[in-house]
């Protein structure tokens, strides 16, 4: 869809250094992440190591009870596995299981307790209605052992049993009525009336999606266990028989890494549902990383939405191990120099006393870029993360500015019927050769940029389809910005070119963002997102490499003052020459 490719355009661009931020916020806190506060709880219940519990009054209790594994190791088992619409299962003499597995291990072993099978399920008719669900049972015996506890070779220690919902019921996503602003012609002959009677109706309803992939794991674990000191991460999961002073191994229904998308809506066009389902024998301590990374994810979906997590696991599984951690330290990197330059940005721009060698018109394109994502971002639901992150940046845009100019005003030029807006630079920028040269390099670029954006905009006026004429423009401007972005940065080439200097730069700002831009390219290889956006990453590494080449060409100006108003001495001079503090402000400020 033509709006919403836009919008995931503009979001991917303008955001990208807020999206990654929250990426590995959320996978740094999902790996390493202090224990709960239930978790405190438990472990302040711990019995101390080689002690009776004792009570208030200090009299010493019965000993602690000490739970071992109730299956041995490698021990013959057999899988059984139904499909009912009931979230409990009893019938095992009428029910036929789906899936029936002999010859399985309990060992970490590829070939014995590895299986996977697809399943062909028919639609419900009531599911069809949403007036039912489905529901996965799963019973794993020992060999030998009936899962049905009415039959007489029924043993509790000899069954694990699991239940999986396979259907999860979502709202509809909301529609939105665009059409052709030139024809009137609505998209999906679907008008904003209908639409909307389509949206009000889908409020208070739930669609159910099927789940088509499911892992079912039974974790290996032989620790011996003492009573009270069980993990209490492990002690919600583990099913314990005092009787017996055993415990059961934990079964495990994992669909950690089934993504929204993979979901399937059920329909009356889906006759049959395919399950894809595995069994596995799997380890303790993945089992316990795999449920802390799971519970974390749900907590922070609440927070960043579904689309984020799914990103996550995107990233984790399509990605090499080798790149993701170079990925993730230089994801650090990236914050590290995020805070550099604009730390170094407000720096310079707060003792900054001339505007000497800084181009005008690149700050009032960038100002204006600024102010059409963030209304972009706000015309298309964006999230709130992403809009204070772009509006923090757009207010330091307008604070910048205000050190650039003495005045704005509108005023009405004698003869003209139109009032106009009067931007009234400071002297150091009006009385200077900058800016001659930054309106003579924004001239050669309005030849370029003006037939670029007028096309852009003609053509998305006539091919797509947009909600309103306020849409339209916000978007082909968003567009013009996003795919013709890298001119805003050559009007400061030219001024540099004419100076034949680079000194008038704020270089520690300029290198910190520089360098963000080559970890922009290995984000452009790991991450999804839009062909263009990946070109953009690429061109801000050329004007990058632009701007070495001009500092290295002028080199630098000895005699300019540094930051304590001193130059380079003479020859036959060892004291260094110091300047006016006029002289020394200006000279550092336009360092």
């Amino acid at each position: 869809m033509a709006q919403e490719a836009e919008a995931d355009e503009g979001g991917g661009l303008f955001s990208s250094s807020a999206f990654k931020m929250v990426m590995f916020y959320i996978l740094i806190s999902t790996v390493i992440k202090g224990p709960s506060k239930a978790a405190k709880q438990a472990d302040s219940q711990v019995v101390p190591k080689g002690g009776a519990p004792r009570s208030d009054a200090g009299a010493v209790t019965r000993a602690p009870m000490i739970f071992r594994n109730a299956w041995a190791k490698a021990e013959p088992m057999e899988l059984r596995a139904y499909v009912t619409d009931a979230e409990t299962f009893h019938h095992f003499d009428t029910a036929t299981p789906v899936w029936h597995e002999r010859g399985l291990a309990y060992a970490r072993d590829e070939e014995s307790s590895s299986r996977q099978r697809n399943i062909t399920l028919p639609t419900p008719a009531s599911l069809l209605r949403n007036e039912s669900s489905l529901w996965l049972h799963v019973f794993i015996s020992k060999s030998g052992a009936s899962p049905d506890p009415s039959q007489t070779d029924y043993d509790r220690r000899s069954t694990l049993v699991g239940s999986h919902l396979l259907i999860k019921h979502m709202k509809p996503k909301k529609e939105k009525a665009t059409k052709n602003l030139l024809t009137g012609e609505f998209k999906n002959n679907m008008t904003e009336a209908e639409v909307a009677a389509r949206n009000s109706a889908a409020q208070d309803q739930w669609v159910p999606h099927f789940k088509p992939k499911l892992t079912i794991s039974a974790v290996e674990d032989y620790t011996v266990y003492r009573e009270g000191q069980i993990p209490p991460q492990i002690l919600p999961s583990l099913q314990l028989l005092p009787e017996s002073n055993a415990y059961l191994p934990v079964l495990f229904m994992n669909e950690f890494w089934l993504m929204k998308e993979q979901l399937l809506v059920v329909n009356e066009s889906v006759p049959e549902l395919t399950l894809e389902i595995s069994f596995s024998v799997t380890t303790l301590m993945r089992w316990m990383l795999t449920v802390q990374m799971q519970t974390s994810m749900e907590s922070q979906a609440t927070l960043h939405g579904a689309d984020t997590s799914d990103d996550l696991k995107r990233m984790l599984t399509d990605t090499s191990p080798f790149l993701l951690g170079l990925t993730m330290f230089v994801s650090m990197l990236h914050m590290l120099f995020d805070f550099l330059a604009f730390k170094n940005d407000i720096s310079f721009w707060k003792n900054n006393k001339s505007m000497r060698g800084l181009s005008l018109s690149t700050m009032l394109m960038n100002l204006f870029f600024q102010t059409v994502i963030f209304l972009y971002l706000l015309d298309n639901d964006t999230s709130w993360m992403i809009l204070m992150s772009n509006g923090v940046g757009l207010a330091i845009e307008v604070w910048k500015l205000r050190k650039a100019i003495k005045s704005v005003d509108v005023h009405t030029p004698a003869g003209a019927r139109f009032p106009h807006l009067r931007i009234t630079p400071t002297d150091s920028y009006a009385l200077s050769d900058t800016k001659i040269h930054d309106e003579e390099a924004m001239r050669y670029l309005s030849l370029v940029m003006y037939p670029l954006v007028a096309g852009y905009s003609a053509y998305s006026l006539a091919m797509e389809t947009h909600k309103s004429f306020y849409s339209w423009l916000l978007g082909s401007i968003v567009g013009c910005v996003y795919t013709f972005g890298f001119v805003m940065m050559t009007p400061q080439l030219f001024i540099n070119y004419k100076l034949k200097s680079t000194a008038h730069m704020p270089w520690k700002t300029f290198m910190y963002k520089a360098l963000n831009t080559f970890i922009d390219d290995l984000f452009a290889f790991i991450i999804v997102m839009p062909t263009m956006h990946r070109l953009s990453c690429l061109r801000d590494d050329v004007i990058f490499l632009v701007y070495l080449y001009q500092r290295w060409a002028y080199g630098v100006d000895k005699k300019r003052a540094n930051e304590y108003g001193q130059v380079e001495r003479e020859e036959g001079n060892d004291a260094p020459i110091s300047m006016s503090e006029d002289d020394a402000a200006s000279s550092t400020a336009d360092s």
